[in-house]
């Protein structure tokens, strides 16, 4: 890789054009060996449908398998596309897509690797009060007036919040005058 592509005229370049998919795909199906099978490997399958359109007849010889399908295992279904090129009569090793991975079990300890020099003085996470204020919780519990502290308020001026209902809070049931609750405040 040289300097210039690394520089931000070639990221401009590349960037802020509009991607020529059509061309690109008419490019491919015109090439002198053709095109029979398609694998798409991301998990939406709206390119087909373009590519489909591109290709002679609309795509009526052509097989198409998507690696990667939303929902499914992605295992089964890179299984599926190896199993639909074997049945479309294309050179498939099976030996090699069903090999045993028994192999990758058993980890090999490196001993000669450098130590990595880690910086701890540079802090690279950000976190705000709130964040803070959550992890670092002096009451985890409601209180049964204030409720809880409104997350990232100063503890020099807390604001709390609390809805009070005597569902949540039965003993104000207690505080009666005549018939009606009564729920005495006083502002400091």
């Amino acid at each position: 890789m040289d300097e210039t592509s690394t520089d931000i005229k070639y990221w401009k370049s590349d960037m802020v054009p509009p991607v020529r998919f059509e061309q690109a795909c008419s490019e491919m199906i015109s090439s002198s060996e053709g095109v029979n099978f398609l694998i798409e490997l991301g998990p939406s399958g709206a390119p087909i449908a373009k590519i489909k359109k591109s290709l002679p007849g609309g795509g009526t010889n052509t097989k198409y398998c998507a690696a990667a399908k939303r929902g499914p295992d992605s295992v089964m279904s890179t299984f599926g596309v190896d199993g639909q090129f074997f049945i479309a009569g294309s050179n498939v090793i099976m030996s090699h897509v069903n090999r045993d991975d028994s192999d990758f079990d058993t980890a090999a300890v490196i001993k000669d690797l450098p130590n990595y020099v880690w910086y701890h003085s540079v802090k690279y996470w950000h976190e705000s009060e709130a964040s803070k204020d959550w992890r670092f919780r002096q009451f985890p519990h409601h209180h049964d007036l204030l409720g809880s502290k409104i997350l990232g308020t100063s503890w020099n001026a807390p604001s709390w919040k609390k809805i009070l209902n005597v569902i949540d809070v039965p003993w104000l049931k207690d505080h009666r005058m005549g018939n009606d609750i009564v729920f005495q405040q006083r502002i400091i």
